[in-house]
């Protein structure tokens, strides 16, 4: 979810949290990726990442 104006792309969504290396591995693991980028529909990606739940311990 980052932007870089000189390569074409924007931020379409953050979410502060601690757990980011948690949430981007689940992330990829569920969409389509190529690197740091994920392919799919920016509401169902948004949706899962704001009800992602920490394992429990």
């Amino acid at each position: 979810n980052t932007g870089d104006p000189n390569r074409g792309y924007k931020i379409e969504f953050e979410h502060l949290t601690p757990h980011f290396r948690e949430i981007e591995e689940f992330i990829h693991d569920k969409y389509d990726n190529r690197h740091e980028w994920v392919r799919g529909d920016i509401k169902a990606i948004t949706k899962d990442i704001k009800s992602w739940k920490p394992a429990a311990e």
